[in-house]
């Protein structure tokens, strides 16, 4: 946005980094029986863990049986961060319905894409800032919706009310209504 108001006429090309499209197509496999909404990241503060558990509290208050995946590497998370999600999770009274992944191979994310958008869920991104994610495109492949914040790296790729939606970043009834 800042190179477009500075350089209004130059051109700007932008390509995403690519993925291998013969490993993410969607997969048929056994439907889950309950909604699953997921989120991947690091437990660190631009990846906004806290918003996901906050939607995920809404999400599980309007349908108890609403599965919360997270997937994650623990060991990128710094220990004071680690404290304050169990804290949180707790506090929020969400444990059993959330269920950690960690450090689960990007070759097996197809079948985890397939199966949550099979079960009526969804990925959901809520990044403060982005790059170029992979994600989207990985979980929209395998036939997976995807609700997402509104930044930069996912404009890309997320058309709101085309190819996913969006909510407005803080907005937890936001994000719920565009989730329903």
């Amino acid at each position: 946005k800042f190179f477009n108001e500075l350089f209004q006429t130059v051109p700007q090309f932008n390509f995403n980094n690519c993925i291998d499209w013969t490993q993410y197509s969607y997969k048929k496999l056994p439907k889950h029986p309950r909604p699953i909404v997921a989120w991947i990241g690091r437990i660190e503060d631009n990846k906004n863990w806290r918003e996901f558990l906050l939607i995920g509290q809404k999400l599980v208050h309007d349908n108890p049986n609403t599965e919360l995946y997270m997937f994650e590497d623990p060991t990128l998370s710094k220990p004071e961060e680690r404290e304050k999600f169990q804290e949180m999770r707790k506090r929020l009274n969400i444990e059993k319905n959330l269920t950690i992944h960690a450090n689960v191979p990007n070759t097996e994310m197809s079948n985890y894409f397939s199966k949550i958008g099979d079960s009526g869920g969804f990925l959901c991104i809520t990044s403060k800032v982005e790059g170029a994610p992979y994600a989207p495109l990985e979980a929209m492949s395998s036939h997976c919706p995807v609700l997402t914040t509104h930044c930069e790296g996912t404009e890309t790729m997320v058309i709101h009310n085309q190819t996913g939606k969006y909510y407005n970043i803080g907005q937890i009834e936001d994000a719920f209504n565009q989730a329903k």
